[in-house]
């Protein structure tokens, strides 16, 4: 037990130097009576001590010699130390891994982020149409402005998409609208420029009728009977998004009572884009950096991945939960269930008065959908889960030839989440809003930090933000390419998503204390099973409820409003050794041959049982090792030696390294592997001692194709089947 958390007392502890100093004094009372001889061996035993708190200081920083003050950062084999002298712990060294400055700027990093190129002019628009329709505060409104000067509009019929379940969604009863040739709604008395509807609905599917006058360049000239006013009709469509079904979400409330209580209320929005992490948010996304100057931002410089996956991130986001712990919930499981039973965050929010919202993209393979059966009712006020099907039904024939993937329509499928979740904030300006979108589904370049930014500022601008606080963060770092393969830097790109968390100048003055203690923690390790605990503690001390002033001591999250132990593990943060970025790695591993080949294949061993155990024998491969790419050394931030871990003459790890560690502190061995058939790439970690497999084998290249015969059934088993010939 750390004795230093049980003290009361405002004293600071003493040093070792003064323990080592009284206990001197005592031992040279006894046995020296001479002055002179008690000052000379006082001074002996002076600097004996000193020598022994410097090599104690010296030890701990690896090869360098001085100790750097808070935030100036000593690497040592891609782990950083970091020392807080404010802090009132008995010993304040702190592990903190981070990026190596080194790999950045030599640019070793994956390049999937760092893209140059501005796609900002980028056409997604089918035969380069524009919207003809665009949502204004419930109002749907006709903007003629973009419609060409050679068409005229007929007519359109607006039909609403509702939820029906996660898997399909159905159609209201069509409104007609007919236009005249002026193309103003018929029967109104407009201002000749553009109308609107009132449709409350917050998805609707627009068809409209276009005559459509031919041009002397679309003209057959071999045609006798062809003349400049040839006309056609041709159908336009579009898929509009509002949050203007509010109605029903207000009476939600009625029920809620709030006690009475001087604080604010804070809005919550936060915005989780798939494989950001923090190199790439530094190098690509200058403007939603920019946003982030203009208020009381922070970026937690620790923040470890839990896992690979999207719903690896976002279960412990919004559940406190990992996904490893949610076995019966998977489609696979006989015992199957929906997921609304489970504590989501917004849940919470909501049982507080909040209006609710939330977006995952990716119709079938959305986190919630693709190992999971989504919700049995929809989770939150506004749910986006209706337009994706819609669009997953549509996208091939609407979208644009050149862009299916990332584009419906006239837009890229990010813009309709921010246009989405912006009508939401303008709906409801004076009510609470909790809000989370996942986006998947865009590009990795310039374009959606631009969005991103522009969407935060508009809000800003309408002092929408003045009282929210803002999170972005990734679910992980880039998982796939020959960097995460074969590079180190690969690796800790992966596992240290951005975190980014910006507060108004409102929460600054009416929660310093709040504040300072969540800016104290951006140094220290931190997950996203944090963000779960920090946001209930916020509801909580807005209502003035009974609230611990630290975190307690148990494995799993921490409010960041609270300090954070500076000796946090990832064991006590819920983070599995695989997945841990706060280590320190040997790469330079002089290992026989044997050893690494019998990991290995351990490891494909356990594909194989996982394989069988989901019943994939009949449709996938049998896999066999094809050959070992790389293996290091793995030294979890809890077991990392005072004393070094290679033989410094010879620079690489020496051969007794192992057995030199007890066995309940020895370090895990990290294989990279290929596989036959398919050519899968796969990374595992093992413990040195019993080969017991630390969180899950990654797959660290594509696979899609390669796997389809088992996306319906088992879609878990997709990352490590190779489909047979014919299934």
């Amino acid at each position: 037990m750390d004795h230093h958390f049980l003290s009361t007392s405002s004293k600071p502890a003493p040093s070792r130097t003064t323990k080592a100093l009284e206990i001197t004094k005592r031992y040279v009372s006894r046995c020296c009576q001479s002055s002179i001889c008690t000052a000379l061996l006082l001074l002996i035993f002076f600097l004996i001590a000193i020598f022994v708190v410097y090599s104690g200081i010296t030890s701990w920083s690896g090869d360098k010699k001085s100790r750097n003050g808070f935030g100036n950062r000593s690497r040592v084999a891609g782990m950083f130390w970091l020392f807080d002298d404010n802090d009132d712990n008995d010993s304040n060294e702190a592990r903190f891994c981070s990026f190596d400055e080194e790999m950045i700027s030599n640019n070793v990093f994956s390049a999937e982020w760092v893209n140059e190129t501005d796609d900002t002019n980028r056409q997604c628009q089918t035969n380069n149409r524009l919207d003809l329709f665009y949502s204004d505060r419930g109002l749907v409104v006709l903007n003629r402005s973009n419609l060409l000067p050679n068409e005229t509009l007929n007519w359109c019929e607006f039909t609403g998409i509702d939820w029906l379940s996660d898997d399909e969604f159905s159609l209201t009863q069509p409104h007609f609208q007919q236009y005249d040739v002026d193309n103003d709604v018929a029967g109104n008395d407009t201002d000749g420029h553009m109308d609107s509807l009132d449709i409350l609905q917050d998805f609707i599917s627009i068809y409209c009728q276009l005559t459509v006058k031919k041009t002397s360049q679309e003209l057959d000239h071999n045609d006798d009977f062809a003349d400049e006013t040839t006309s056609e009709k041709r159908t336009y469509h579009q898929i509009l998004v509002q949050a203007s079904e509010t109605e029903k979400a207000i009476d939600s409330l009625s029920h809620i009572v709030r006690p009475a209580t001087n604080h604010t209320y804070y809005n919550i929005l936060v915005l989780a884009i798939n494989t950001l992490s923090q190199v790439a948010y530094k190098s690509s996304f200058k403007n939603l950096a920019k946003f982030a100057s203009s208020r009381d931002s922070y970026i937690l410089n620790g923040y470890n991945a839990v896992g690979r996956s999207a719903e690896a991130a976002l279960f412990p986001f919004l559940t406190g939960m990992k996904e490893s712990e949610l076995p019966n919930l998977k489609k696979e499981s006989k015992y199957s269930q929906y997921l609304n039973a489970l504590p989501f965050l917004w849940n919470y929010y909501h049982q507080h008065g909040y209006v609710t919202f939330f977006s995952e993209d990716q119709g079938g393979h959305a986190p919630f959908q693709k190992h999971f059966h989504g919700f049995e009712e929809p989770p939150t006020n506004h749910y986006m889960r209706s337009f994706w099907l819609a669009v997953e039904r549509d996208e091939y024939e609407l979208g644009s030839s050149d862009a299916t993937d990332f584009c419906f329509g006239s837009k890229l499928k990010h813009q309709y989440t921010l246009e989405y979740m912006e009508s939401f904030f303008n709906q409801y300006e004076n009510k609470s809003t909790f809000a989370f979108a996942y986006i998947s589904e865009f590009e990795k370049t310039k374009k959606i930090d631009k969005d991103v930014a522009a969407f935060l500022q508009n809000l800003q601008n309408r002092q929408q933000l003045d009282e929210t606080i803002v999170i972005v963060v990734g679910d992980h770092g880039p998982d796939t390419g020959p960097d995460r393969s074969t590079q180190l830097s690969g690796l800790l790109d992966e596992r240290l998503p951005l975190a980014l968390v910006s507060f108004p100048d409102k929460f600054k003055f009416e929660h310093p204390n709040l504040l300072m203690s969540f800016s104290k923690n951006v140094d220290k390790m931190t997950t996203s099973f944090d963000f779960y605990e920090s946001l209930r503690t916020l509801i909580d001390i807005t209502e003035n409820k009974h609230v611990l002033l630290k975190n307690p001591k148990k494995r799993g999250g921490a409010s960041l409003f609270h300090p954070i132990p500076l000796e946090r593990t990832c064991k006590s943060a819920n983070v599995d050794s695989h997945f841990c970025a706060c280590v320190k790695f040997d790469t330079k591993t002089n290992v026989s041959d044997v050893v690494i080949n019998n990991t290995a294949l351990h490891l494909v061993n356990h594909l194989n049982r996982v394989i069988h155990e989901r019943d994939g024998n009949e449709v996938c491969s049998t896999l066999t090792l094809k050959k070992v790419i790389s293996a290091k050394y793995v030294i979890p931030n809890d077991r990392v030696s005072a004393s070094s871990i290679t033989d410094s003459k010879k620079g690489w790890l020496a051969d007794n390294f192992v057995s030199n560690y007890p066995k309940s502190t020895r370090p895990y061995l990290q294989v990279t592997f290929e596989t036959e058939p398919g050519g899968g790439i796969f990374e595992g970690t093992v413990s040195t001692d019993r080969h017991i497999l630390s969180g899950e084998v990654s797959r660290l290249n594509e696979y899609k194709e390669k796997s389809k015969c088992v996306a319906e059934y088992a879609p878990s088993l997709m990352r490590y089947c190779h489909c047979r010939e014919n299934t």
